[in-house]
């Protein structure tokens, strides 16, 4: 099964029983993302959560497209890392 394609967008909401910003494909519900709390008060990383999962179809794009400037038998520490993060990505469950 493929992921869903980008892009993906975010947006936010407001209130006690939504979640404060929700990631769109399309119009279609992918993510909910919700505000975590530390010691009672809330964390600031909802918007910074959100975005980075928004920006996980382009990145996915980015790092393929770099380490496919390489050949196959090209390895380094680095590019076996872009390659293993691209494998579990488009890993199927």
């Amino acid at each position: 099964m493929a992921s869903t394609p980008g892009p993906w967008t975010v947006e936010r909401h407001q209130g006690t029983t939504r979640p404060d910003m929700v990631i769109l494909a399309d119009g279609d519900l992918l993510a909910k993302v919700f505000t975590h709390y530390r010691d009672g008060r809330p964390d600031g990383s909802v918007e910074a959560n959100a975005q980075l999962m928004a920006e996980a179809p382009s990145l996915l794009a980015a790092l393929k497209a770099m380490v496919g400037k390489y050949s196959t038998g090209t390895t380094t520490p680095t590019l076996d890392q872009a390659r293993a993060a691209i494998e579990r990505a488009e890993a199927k469950p």
